[in-house]
């Protein structure tokens, strides 16, 4: 079963996460191993389909069971509900997992500095929602992803780390799909562990055709190589 045991006294997490649960996944991969450790106290997504709740349901050992929310048809009275959830909880950390709406100005202010998205593009470059076959496409050369803190604009938050990697095109799109997997997971549970650590920041790194700047730990990117076919 995919998700240990939360550790006593670890961070209080919240995620807000869209119709997959990739980022989600990762984080209970990486805390399964002993890499990372946190207890999940609030969990909202935008679907009753998303599979993010179907992962925490199977995890199972979260406070947070998951709820999907209108977002798309009453946003007002869903961010309500996170609003108060939180003020209950009280989140150490927020997560955006695939998280397509921008949160409430109110929202953000209350929980300024707490609260991290995980983008598919090289920000600034391409910030709000597009489709990564749109990319894939275009004449961009590099491709990649960025962790940020969130404020009250569109992905314009203070940059946390980035990963780039060659645009592989349209003929070779299952390996830019891979490969965005790679490092969004890799990226969303090094911040984590750099952000609950205070840990310093490492040099970039070089791993194969991937850059990640700043640098990551040895032992959160060989765990992700194993789980992943980049090739």
């Amino acid at each position: 079963m995919m998700g240990d045991q939360p550790t006593p006294g670890a961070p209080r997490i919240a995620m807000l996460c869209g119709s997959a649960g990739g980022d989600l996944r990762a984080l209970l991969s990486a805390r399964e191993a002993g890499l990372v450790g946190f207890s999940i106290v609030s969990c909202f997504a935008t679907s009753t389909t998303s599979t993010a709740l179907t992962v925490l349901g199977q995890a199972g050992s979260d406070p947070a069971h998951g709820e999907s929310l209108r977002f798309k048809s009453n946003r007002e009275e869903a961010f309500g509900t996170v609003a108060r959830d939180w003020e209950t909880t009280h989140p150490e950390l927020v997560f955006l997992c695939g998280f397509p709406f921008l949160l409430p100005a109110e929202l953000v202010r209350n929980f300024s500095g707490r609260i991290i998205n995980s983008h598919p593009s090289i920000l600034p470059a391409h910030p709000g929602l597009f489709r990564k076959e749109e990319l894939a496409a275009s004449h961009d050369k590099f491709l990649g992803a960025t962790v940020h803190r969130v404020d009250e604009g569109m992905d314009t938050g203070p940059i946390l780390a980035q990963a780039a990697f060659p645009n592989y095109g349209l003929q070779a799109f299952d390996r830019v799909l891979r490969t965005y997997r790679f490092i969004q997971d890799v990226l969303m549970v090094q911040v984590f562990r750099d952000l609950v650590s205070s840990a310093s920041t490492l040099p970039a790194k070089v791993c194969g055709s991937i850059l990640f700047s700043p640098g990551v730990d040895e032992d959160i990117l060989h765990h992700f190589l194993a789980r992943h076919e980049l090739s």
